[in-house]
């Protein structure tokens, strides 16, 4: 209701200038109300229609350069005489001529735009603006760490493309099912002859404390804490996700984890081999030198992860459905 209340008022605040109508001299609404009188005799005739919306509109508080009044009823108008057929006023010459001037005089724009009504078009200009804002600010911080997330994960990607030769097939942001019936998310996932490696990311700002062992760890950042579910379990996850649908062997030690973070983070407490910074994974992944699996078992491999790649849309929403 609150927010309600806010709104009515910003609507009127925004609105009210398009509602006032610019007011005319005095002289000019003695022009008009000459007019309404003259015309008075047939109230349905355009003349007088236009002259009373006029003077309605325009007339209410008429900008005054002296101190003097008119009214309606002092004003001395000679009667006009109507043509039966067209309904029309017949004018002497002189009076058509008087009339044309008059009129060119009333229809003419007069630029009378008051200081109030500029300062409400523009506190109603920038009312828009900050909501706007306000608005966009809101979205960012309520996106920000999946923003975060894709940021990290495409300067992994760029560095793998970089310094891994063409024998590393690398995939991206795979969703995979489960031995348990449900599907995991993979950031990276890079396939060659000297085993597969299965790269978690995080984008995280200040100081990270955690071992292997904890379930949680810390970051820091000035006086804030924040704590996160330990990134090698999750990963552990993955691992035996790409296990299971690779068809390799639960027990086997060819699929490797990797957690990296950005730069952005630094570590505090003694981190295992396989946590590192983005810019180190391509050098830890080249230090594998003995193979694991032949050239024919690597083509199963990238068969299956590009039937994955194919159908990644329709895991992805079953994914997403996990968390609603």
């Amino acid at each position: 209701m609150r927010r309600m209340r806010y709104g009515v008022w910003a609507l009127w605040l925004c609105c009210f200038p398009l509602l006032s109508y610019e007011q005319y001299t005095e002289g000019a609404c003695l022009l008009i109300a000459q007019d309404i009188a003259k015309f008075s005799s047939n109230r349905n005739n355009l003349n007088y229609q236009n002259a009373k919306r006029s003077y309605d509109r325009h007339c209410q508080s008429p900008i005054t350069f002296e101190n003097k009044t008119f009214k309606i009823a002092d004003v001395k108008i000679k009667p006009v005489e109507y043509n039966v057929k067209t309904n029309q006023p017949l004018p002497s010459l002189q009076e058509s001529k008087a009339e044309n001037s008059l009129a060119t005089k009333i229809n003419k724009p007069m630029n009378t735009d008051s200081l109030a009504q500029n300062i409400y078009k523009m506190f109603g200009l920038w009312f828009v603006l900050i909501l706007l804002f306000i608005g966009v600010f809101r979205f960012l911080r309520s996106k920000e760490i999946t923003i975060k997330g894709q940021i990290a994960e495409w300067y992994l990607a760029r560095h793998l493309k970089k310094d891994l030769s063409e024998n590393f097939v690398h995939y991206r942001n795979l969703v995979l099912p489960t031995n348990q019936g449900d599907l995991t998310e993979i950031d990276h996932l890079v396939v060659s002859l000297f085993g597969v490696f299965v790269i978690e990311v995080k984008n995280y700002k200040g100081w990270i404390f955690g071992l292997e062992k904890q379930p949680k760890w810390v970051v820091q950042h000035f006086k804030r804490k924040h704590f996160f579910m330990n990134p090698l379990r999750q990963n552990y996850k993955h691992t035996e996700a790409v296990k299971a649908f690779l068809g390799i062997s639960a027990h086997s030690g060819d699929v490797f984890s990797i957690v990296c973070f950005t730069k952005r983070a630094t570590f505090k407490s003694d981190m295992p081999d396989n946590v590192m910074h983005i810019e180190e994974v391509s050098n830890y992944i080249n230090q594998f030198h003995q193979r694991c699996f032949d050239e024919e078992k690597i083509w199963q491999f990238n068969a299956r992860l590009r039937m994955a790649q194919m159908s990644k849309k329709e895991f992805r929403r079953e994914h997403k459905k996990q968390f609603t």
